[in-house]
């Protein structure tokens, strides 16, 4: 590892690129958490172990604009020696890269750089979906007394840069964030210069868009996992959610649009590359999907063997030439993407919507609905249509046939975005199998059996009727027949039979709870 970021240093050198090092050290940070060590042990701890790397990398690279402290590491007085230690190593941080870079003197590189914490101040926002309601507050006034701990701590100086991260579900609501940290004053803070502000992070993943053919050869396994809807279960800061690769192109373009508003000028975005094979090694539970696709999809270049530029690769490009232009923050254009959990419906069944959306002030669908879900815990989040990532149930279609459903997401009156999901409305359930219980096709009237297909009820209610064609004798399986019965779901339907139907030729129909209309009948054989 140790070479290799020195291979790295070099080639951004040899290229004319200059880089920020940013220390992830969770050593000091839990020291500081146990309290076990004397406050000076810790500090000479970290300073030893900073300085090993300034020292070495300085000397060898010319190139090093900035050393972050540490990431997540802030002086809120958390553990009795926090703001004594942070002080102290910035400090020697501090001195220790100025020597490093002092013969020629190069004032501008050798800086050094503070976590800085900076985002929407919601109790539970960082675990589940909240409401964004009239906009997401951002804690710009505990943002400047904590600028203005840290100009006390260093003895009436600032720290050299204040990195933050820039992830956001409303770019406008992050710009008045930022707004007020720069030009507004609070009791007892300290403004934030513009110029000392770098966005260290900030990124949207595309995994609604990589779950699909093309990427097979990454995602073994994941041939029929439809467009990557099951991401609906991630959640990133400050309420990001999953969108797809064109959603991602507008939601940079929003977001670095809000920091030039803001008058800030410099910004990482995470990643350059799509991160999928670091994210899905054991350690990081390759198995967990909705992980992955948060995680491993951020990049502005896809991960595949012939890998492929983002359209946001080329906002960002854009942006970083001049040739980008941005529309008032207030006129930013939503980012939208949705999806019904299912193609198939009966005639007055509801209909399980699914979205998630940034840049809006409001959510409107072409359907009536219950409001608006988490799509990660299931709670309510308003009698409205809002959050980042939700889902609301939406009214049923009394007609079969095709049928569309429209959201549109609104940013006031000055821009809007409407993505559409298509749903096939048929008059009842369809029965396409029917297997035992190890999917094979043998089934015993002692089997549990497996009735695949469409239209049944996610919310149970469904019943099974086997019809014996010599005895015209019918067989019910439903969820109260004091047998085992599960019916949780679009497409399957289980259900014991428990000795009772005897071997014969049968046609099996279905039911859900709202048609009334059962299923085309569907041959079984029970030996």
């Amino acid at each position: 590892m140790w070479n290799n970021l020195d291979s790295f240093l070099t080639a951004a050198e040899n290229n004319g690129i200059y880089v920020v090092l940013e220390f992830v050290n969770s050593q000091v940070l839990n020291a500081l958490k146990a309290g076990t060590s004397s406050c000076s042990t810790i500090e000479t701890t970290y300073e030893t172990w900073a300085e090993y790397f300034i020292s070495h990398f300085d000397s060898g690279h010319n190139n090093i604009v900035a050393w972050g402290l540490n990431w997540s590491w802030v002086p809120d007085g958390s553990y009795s020696c926090t703001n004594s230690v942070w002080a102290y190593n910035y400090t020697h941080m501090k001195t220790a890269a100025t020597a490093s870079y002092s013969s020629p003197p190069r004032p501008l590189l050798a800086q050094i750089g503070v976590a800085f914490g900076f985002g929407i101040s919601v109790p539970g926002s960082g675990t589940d979906i909240v409401p964004r309601g009239t906009g997401y507050p951002y804690n710009w006034t505990s943002g400047q007394q904590m600028a203005q701990t840290m100009y006390t701590l260093l003895g009436s100086v600032e720290p050299d840069y204040f990195f933050l991260g820039g992830y956001n579900a409303n770019s406008g609501d992050l710009y008045s964030g930022l707004n007020n940290l720069i030009n507004s004053t609070t009791s007892g803070g300290r403004k934030v210069p513009a110029n000392k502000i770098v966005f260290t992070e900030f990124g949207i993943s595309t995994g609604l868009t990589e779950a699909i053919s093309g990427h097979n050869s990454l995602h073994s396994g994941w041939e029929n996992i439809p467009a990557g809807w099951y991401a609906y279960a991630s959640l990133a800061d400050n309420q990001v959610p999953i969108t797809g690769r064109t959603s991602q192109s507008q939601w940079l373009q929003n977001t670095v649009c809000a920091f030039r508003s803001a008058g800030t000028s410099k910004q990482a975005y995470w990643t350059m590359y799509d991160p999928y094979t670091w994210w899905s090694s054991p350690s990081y539970d390759p198995n967990n999907d909705s992980k992955l696709a948060l995680q491993g999809f951020w990049g502005l270049i896809t991960e595949d063997s012939t890998p492929v530029q983002k359209p946001a690769w080329t906002t960002l490009t854009n942006f970083n030439q001049n040739t980008l232009t941005c529309p008032p923050v207030t006129s930013a254009t939503p980012v939208l993407e949705v999806h019904a959990d299912t193609t198939y419906y009966t005639i007055s069944q509801p209909i399980g919507f699914y979205w998630t959306a940034t840049d809006f002030t409001s959510l409107s669908l072409s359907q009536s609905n219950n409001g608006s879900f988490s799509c990660i815990s299931g709670s309510a989040i308003s009698t409205a249509l809002d959050g980042s990532c939700a889902y609301t149930v939406a009214g049923a279609f009394h007609t079969t046939g095709s049928q569309t459903l429209t959201m549109t997401a609104h940013n006031g009156s000055a821009s809007s975005t409407s993505k559409t999901a298509t749903v096939t409305i048929g008059a009842g359930p369809v029965i396409t199998a029917i297997t035992n219980s190890s999917y094979g096709s043998y089934i015993t009237s002692s089997d549990t059996i497996i009735v695949w297909g469409e239209g049944f009820s996610v919310h149970g209610g469904n019943t099974v009727q086997l019809h014996n064609n010599t005895t015209n004798s019918d067989y019910w399986q439903y969820e109260t027949d004091g047998r085992y019965f599960w019916d949780n779901s679009y497409t399957q339907i289980k259900a014991a039979l428990g000795g009772v139907p005897p071997a014969g030729s049968y046609t099996v129909y279905a039911r859900n709870s709202f048609s009334g209309t059962p299923s085309v009948g569907f041959a079984l054989t029970i030996h």
